[in-house]
């Protein structure tokens, strides 16, 4: 079995509100299906375009039926262009079966992309005739460590007579994401930042379509514990310190102070707290033998929770920030995303004292629903989550 790191980012088109570029993931225990449709035109109505193709395409296919009754309905469905008298959206269809079989099926946007040891994978691809649409599939089988990128016609049109005489071109994307994997070994979501930025320059700030990138990294599965503040009765102790030790496997995370404390104490190993402050506005860091990251609470999960808010939204600055920052916020971000692809988070649900003082702020008073927060989040990137309560 393995897991993947999903992440996808989008430029809308230069004055419109709305991207006309959707996707759609949706994973459960026996796959995981990815729909990126590119809607007709651009902004309210290509994003509806786009928003129904999706959602008709994942609904058909993860209920069973072939990709030929799914073009069907999506023909029979939309609605027509006035203009160009023409009633669809492009789209990629990628579904993967938990032993890493892979089906592509293409209909008008750019080749998919797949890349093993940095190196473009070749696919075969064959054609068929669906209500006079051409469909192209193909089919491969995933192994870890291979990389899978989709691509809007947006990207490959970036610069188009302006930077570029005939734009970026699919040929020039695959260079310049095999030359990201020789640079350096930067993670799924710095590529996909990546081009989307360099889609960005080349379009000089001013996109002229809607582009998106969807990238995919299959991983080895990295189980990962954390464990949140302490359990609502002190004789629940032991048990969740034994719980966050009990797989040799798991990556370890604690997080708060009193956490911290009783992880040391259970275990009779020595707590030392950083005296370094990369980020002022972010509590130091601790140690503790056997534990892979030891952070502050309420300020920490607030401002990882922000972290993660950012990237789910486009910010592609978090991104190029983050993986070069050592406060215990960016740690633990890095730890959740970079890290772990299933994390069971322990939360302890005794309050802190100090938590009641009139002066507290009171939007940092809500650290069961913070955590909640980043396990949507995480889910939305294809991290699978659990949450046991003490």
């Amino acid at each position: 079995m393995f897991s993947l790191d999903i992440i996808h980012k989008s430029l809308k088109k230069q004055g419109e509100e709305l991207c006309g570029d959707t996707v759609e993931i949706h994973q459960d225990n026996d796959d995981t299906l990815i729909v990126l449709a590119d809607g007709l035109g651009s902004g309210v109505k290509a994003n509806i375009l786009a928003t129904l193709t999706s959602k008709i395409i994942a609904t058909l296919i993860k209920n069973k039926l072939s990709i030929e009754e799914a073009v069907k309905t999506i023909v029979n469905t939309l609605p027509e262009c006035q203009v160009r008298k023409i009633a669809y959206s492009t789209f990629t269809v990628v579904k993967i079966e938990p032993d890493g079989d892979t089906r592509i099926i293409e209909f008008d946007n750019p080749a998919t992309a797949i890349f093993r040891q940095g190196s473009l994978l070749p696919i075969n691809f064959t054609t068929s005739e669906v209500e006079g649409k051409i469909i192209r599939e193909g089919h491969c089988r995933l192994v870890p460590g291979d990389e899978l990128f989709l691509f809007s016609d947006g990207v490959i049109h970036a610069g188009i007579g302006k930077t570029l005489k005939l734009g970026w071109q699919w040929e020039n994307i695959v260079g310049y994401i095999e030359g990201l994997h020789r640079s350096n070994d930067c993670s799924i979501y710095e590529k996909v930042n990546n081009l989307i930025s360099f889609c960005s320059i080349l379009y000089q700030d001013v996109p002229g379509d809607d582009s998106t990138v969807v990238g995919v990294r299959v991983r080895e599965e990295q189980p990962g514990v954390v464990m949140v503040g302490p359990p609502l009765e002190q004789e629940r102790d032991q048990e969740v310190v034994e719980r966050l030790l009990a797989k040799e496997e798991c990556l370890k995370a604690v997080c708060g102070g009193t956490a911290a404390n009783i992880v040391a104490r259970e275990t009779n190993r020595e707590l030392r707290v950083s005296l370094d402050y990369p980020d002022p506005s972010i509590p130091p860091i601790g140690r503790i033998k056997g534990i892979d990251l030891v952070t502050e609470g309420v300020l920490t999960i607030r401002r990882t929770l922000e972290n993660l808010r950012a990237i789910a939204a486009d910010d592609g600055t978090v991104i190029l920030e983050l993986w070069n920052k050592a406060d215990g916020a960016s740690l633990l971000t890095k730890f959740l995303l970079q890290g772990c692809t299933h994390i069971q988070f322990l939360i302890g649900r005794r309050e802190n004292p100090a938590h009641r003082r009139p002066d507290f702020p009171p939007e940092l008073n809500q650290k069961h629903r913070d955590i909640a927060e980043i396990m949507a989040i995480l889910t939305s990137l294809g991290k699978k989550t659990e949450a046991l309560y003490f």
